[in-house]
This record gives C-alpha cells, sequence and structure tokens, in this order.
C-alpha cells in the first residue's frame, strides 16, 4: 500500500514519529510504567510502527542510470580511508589514552 503525499508531508510525518519518540524517551512516563515493559515492548513497538510508517513512504527513483557509480564508489572509499587515517594519526597527537573527565595534571 502505497500512499500518494507529497514530500513536504513526509518529513512533517517523519518529524512527528521521531518527536514521538523523543517524547517517549525523555518524559517522565518512565517512572509510571515498569522499565522492562517500556523497554523490551512498547519502545521496539514504537520503532516498528515509524520503519513501517517509512517503508509505505514511495521511494524516489532517478529518472536516468547513474553512469559513474563505480568512480563515486571508489572515491567514497578513497575518503573513508584519508578520514580513518587523519582521525587515527590525531589520536596519536593528541593522546589516546587520555580521559576527557580527568582532572589530574
Amino acid at each position: 500500500m502505497k500512499l500518494n503525499i507529497s514530500q513536504k508531508n513526509r518529513a512533517s510525518i517523519a518529524l512527528f514519529f521521531i518527536f514521538i519518540i523523543y517524547l517517549l524517551e525523555s518524559s517522565s512516563l518512565l517512572f509510571y510504567v515498569k522499565l522492562p515493559l517500556f523497554q523490551f515492548y512498547w519502545k521496539p513497538l514504537v520503532h516498528l510502527i515509524v520503519i513501517f510508517v517509512i517503508l509505505t513512504f514511495p521511494r524516489p527513483r532517478p529518472k536516468s542510470k547513474l553512469k559513474m557509480k563505480e568512480n563515486i564508489n571508489y572515491w567514497a572509499f578513497n575518503f573513508a580511508a584519508i578520514y580513518i587515517i587523519v582521525y587515527s594519526l590525531a589520536g596519536l597527537i593528541d593522546g589516546f589514552g587520555k580521559s576527557p573527565y580527568s582532572h589530574t595534571p
């Protein structure tokens, strides 16, 4: 069942569900509902409903075939490798083992 919904309405629906999940996570509802019941039944149920609603949205399709798909994958892999290398080198310079919460000199 595919819904004919405009892109603006789809974004509104997605934001509404994100807001509902945020409210469930941060409200005082946790104190009134037994924590295991909420954690193992209600939260997964809400997430599954969100997944189902998002999957019923129509998927955008490209108008033409992507000609440079191999080239895009190649550059994405290169930039990912460069990012990991730079992040590791920055960790070596700054120090991997330091705790950001330690106040000792």
